[in-house]
């Protein structure tokens, strides 16, 4: 018997045996191996069994394998026909659904010649109520050609070509409209594109686009800084402040970092002042209303202020002068003598003397020296200058003496006299 060479890649008839017995794989492939040289290295029968029950193993397979593709088949028939029961019931509903849109179409309709037979016996606001409640979107100022105008002019105008777009027929009809509100210089641009029936433009851009050309900032971005750098708050109310600010952010499109410095930096010396005390917020809506509180608190201490009454000056009693002429008076009445001049330097002297010792006493500190820690009666000052005059007190205030046999008084007592009164 010859030696088997190394058993090569098994044919397909080979591959599709590979569920049969092991001594007939075996017999096949030394078969499969053989070079027609040599003897053959199996026997006839081995061969001739081994072949029958490779054929009856492929039939098997190939049943099996049909089987399983007829079960599919079958679901599949199944999923068909319930999608066809699906697809005719959805027919259904789309006529049903379409005879009812003609239906309404029809009582729409019926509504309306209706609605136009009655309006003559009944006012718009009772058949329309929504239309007589619509409000017109008014017209922008006309413009003249003011460059810093040009943008407010072209915002406002360009809501109301979108806010009342039933009202105008046609492009012509806008760009009429556009041509009828411009002023001056302006006007002059557009002239040599108005006709006797129409403007001689494709649209409302291309009349947009000969204004943008003259009117409009090449470097909106650029002018918006230089605007910024010079914002300021002032004396104006936050929100006025706020919206210049809002205009020009809306431009630059900084980062919430960069506005909050912005912002800041154009505040009030007040607001900045008032905002160290309070904690800022990390989110920009809960910083802006807090500006807001504080600009609300300093207006409405600063209305206090303005509408808070002013004391009354006290009023300071007449000298009781006795009655009767003057000459009668002096040899009437020997205590009587006419008042002294009063001297104004010793009334200024006395009137700081007594504001110190009502400040000093309202502190709680010595009246004569200023310093904290004990009163008069214990001051070392006045204990090392012993001669020096106490401070006034409110029971001297009104003591003066009697008259001097010459008619006058002491300046200094005058002085305390005119502070008690």
């Amino acid at each position: 018997m010859a030696t088997v060479p190394a058993i090569p890649t098994l044919s397909p008839t080979a591959v599709r045996v590979v569920g049969l017995e092991p001594e007939h794989n075996a017999v096949l492939q030394r078969f499969a191996a053989w070079n027609r040289e040599d003897e053959c290295p199996v026997a006839p029968g081995e061969v001739t069994e081994a072949m029958r029950a490779c054929v009856s193993h492929n039939l098997l397979d190939t049943y099996n394998r049909n089987a399983s593709l007829a079960l599919q088949f079958e679901a599949l028939q199944g999923r068909y026909q319930k999608l066809s029961d699906e697809h005719k019931e959805t027919q259904r509903v789309v006529i049903d659904l379409s005879e009812c849109v003609s239906q309404q179409k029809a009582e729409i309709g019926r509504l309306q010649c209706a609605l136009v037979t009655a309006q003559p016996f009944f006012p718009v606001s009772v058949i329309a109520p929504n239309l007589a409640e619509t409000q017109d979107i008014a017209a922008p100022d006309p413009f003249s050609g003011d460059c810093r105008e040009y943008q407010t002019f072209k915002a406002q105008l360009t809501t109301k070509l979108a806010g009342d777009a039933h009202k105008f027929r046609s492009e012509q009809h806008r760009m009429q409209y556009m041509a009828n509100l411009l002023r001056g210089n302006a006007y002059k641009m557009v002239l040599p594109f108005i006709k006797t029936d129409r403007i001689d433009l494709g649209s409302t851009n291309e009349l947009w686009g000969i204004l943008d050309a003259v009117y409009d900032d090449p470097n909106k971005k650029r002018t918006a800084e230089r605007e910024l750098e010079t914002l300021k708050q002032e004396n104006r109310e936050f929100s006025v402040y706020f919206a210049d600010f809002q205009r020009l952010m809306a431009e630059l499109r900084w980062d919430e970092s960069a506005r909050r410095s912005a912002l800041y930096r154009g505040l009030s010396g007040e607001m900045k002042d008032l905002l160290r005390s309070y904690p800022r917020p990390s989110e920009w809506g809960q910083y802006i209303h807090l500006l807001q509180e504080l600009d609300s608190k300093i207006r409405a201490r600063s209305d206090e202020k303005k509408s808070k009454p002013l004391k009354p000056a006290p009023s300071r009693p007449a000298h009781q002068i006795p009655e009767g002429p003057a000459s009668q008076l002096s040899t009437a009445d020997p205590e009587w003598h006419r008042p002294a001049p009063v001297c104004f330097s010793a009334v200024r002297r006395e009137s700081g003397r007594q504001g110190r010792y009502e400040e000093r006493r309202g502190a709680g500190v010595c009246t004569d020296c200023g310093l904290p820690g004990h009163y008069r009666a214990s001051c070392p000052q006045r204990q090392r200058n012993p001669g020096t005059a106490p401070a006034p007190t409110r029971a001297a205030e009104g003591q003066t003496r009697s008259p001097t046999t010459d008619g006058t008084l002491e300046s200094q007592e005058l002085a305390a006299h005119s502070v008690g009164n």
